[in-house]
């Protein structure tokens, strides 16, 4: 895929035999979506990012950037992101433009021209989490 939008709504469980307190679970975490994945070692991913916030980034060969990362208290009015809880995800790219929304309020909006095509997908990070579903919309 090159353009679209891609969509899931997500949740993230808490695993006690991993962690010491569920705070300390939820600074390290995340879930949310790879897209125009090259290979493991070349995509962007949108993703929850533990209680902080939600975090847009590439990997490129292997080396991980934040492009974005606004803290929760600038979308959920000061609450944190919970275990056990769902949030809609929406990426939606055109050209070089890249939206994330987070239960369909604007999170981010930035441009960035690495990578112009690739595989989609779900993801986690250090936690087990459900998808309710993947929804994909190519322009």
């Amino acid at each position: 895929m090159a353009d679209g939008i891609i969509e899931t709504k997500a949740r993230m469980g808490y695993d006690a035999s991993m962690y010491v307190s569920q705070k300390d679970y939820m600074l390290y975490v995340g879930t949310g979506i790879v897209f125009r994945l090259v290979d493991e070692n070349n995509y962007y991913m949108f993703r929850l990012a533990g209680e902080e916030g939600v975090v847009l980034g590439k990997m490129v060969d292997g080396n991980w950037t934040d492009l974005k990362n606004p803290r929760r208290v600038d979308f959920l009015e000061g609450g944190r992101i919970r275990t056990n809880t769902w949030y809609s995800l929406k990426v939606s790219v055109h050209g070089n433009t890249i939206k994330c929304y987070i239960n369909d309020n604007p999170v981010i909006n930035t441009q960035d021209s690495t990578f112009s095509i690739g595989k989609f997908g779900v993801t986690t990070f250090k936690t087990m989490a459900d998808f309710e579903y993947l929804r994909v919309t190519e322009r």
